[in-house]
């Protein structure tokens, strides 16, 4: 939580740290985890508590049980009974897992006849260059932005040109769609972790 202030403190735009953000106001953004939804008695009541939490930002993972039959139709229910009363719109819905392409299709049809046709999917997990010109060959649905991971330990870098391509055109990727500069990037938990820009 700390070094979640300090970050904030020192330019960083927000945190992943759900807990800084309640105790210490540090802005948190991202999306919900597996283990979230699991933490629940259903899907629909984690969705619910998520929308609640932050009816402002509020992005759905959808595939932690089955995609087409529970999460994405609990996403439109939640959308509509928490996230619209409260005077937003929901940002988006997120697959983590099976066959992207066409999962982000039939979603996207989900959503559009719902009335959700501004709702953003996201895809992810382990997107290298090539998952993502199949994705794109198959006319997948995701339309957030497809930006190449890397599969690399980084949390020996010590300088920005350390850290491999991907990593850095992701970080200014971030700096771009946020409208703010990104002056430090953590690779670890250690005072040495903190990569000056």
């Amino acid at each position: 939580m700390l070094g979640a202030r300090a970050a904030y403190i020192a330019g960083c735009a927000g945190t992943a740290c759900t807990i800084s953000d309640r105790m210490m106001g540090v802005p948190a953004s991202g999306t919900m985890a597996h283990s979230w939804v699991q933490a629940f008695e259903n899907e629909y009541e984690a969705f619910k508590a998520y929308a609640e939490t932050y009816p402002d930002n509020c992005c759905l993972l959808v595939d932690t049980y089955n995609v087409l039959k529970s999460g994405v139709p609990n996403a439109i229910r939640v959308f509509n009974e928490v996230v619209l009363p409260k005077g937003f719109r929901p940002k988006s819905i997120r697959l983590d897992s099976g066959d992207l392409a066409y999962l982000s299709k039939k979603a996207r049809k989900m959503l559009d006849d719902a009335g959700f046709p501004d709702v953003k999917i996201m895809a992810s997990n382990s997107l290298d260059e090539y998952i993502i010109r199949d994705l794109l060959l198959q006319d997948a649905k995701p339309v957030v932005e497809y930006l190449p991971g890397w599969q690399c330990d980084i949390s020996g870098a010590r300088r920005w040109e350390d850290l491999p391509e991907a990593a850095r055109s992701y970080v200014e990727y971030v700096e771009k769609a946020i409208g703010c500069p990104i002056g430090y990037v953590s690779v670890g938990p250690e005072r040495e972790s903190l990569i000056l820009r």
